[in-house]
């Protein structure tokens, strides 16, 4: 699983993203997307929006309790569907 480059704060919040593989994609545009975490709502929480542009879905993530939390897209196109896990540090508050 990947870990984000760039670690979030305790308190604060982040913008999070995931680039589908045009090659998945085919042409097809991303018509839903979802994030879910066995670790929110109690270690990260999520913003209501996500945000679809081309073959990137991003999300508003805020740190609350430090430590390292799995977070997982869905995200689907007319005719299928894929995932994506990735890894938040939620470190320390600046």
């Amino acid at each position: 699983m990947n870990v984000w480059d760039r670690p979030l704060f305790a308190g604060k919040t982040d913008r999070y993203s995931v680039t589908i593989n045009d090659k998945w994609l085919a042409g097809e545009t991303i018509v839903n997307a979802s994030i879910t975490s066995e670790d929110s709502p109690d270690n990260i929480t999520f913003s209501n929006q996500m945000i679809t542009d081309g073959n990137t879905v991003s999300v508003l993530i805020t740190g609350v309790i430090m430590g390292y939390h799995n977070v997982h897209f869905t995200y689907n196109t007319a005719t299928r569907s894929s995932c994506h896990s990735s890894v938040v540090h939620v470190d320390d508050n600046c």
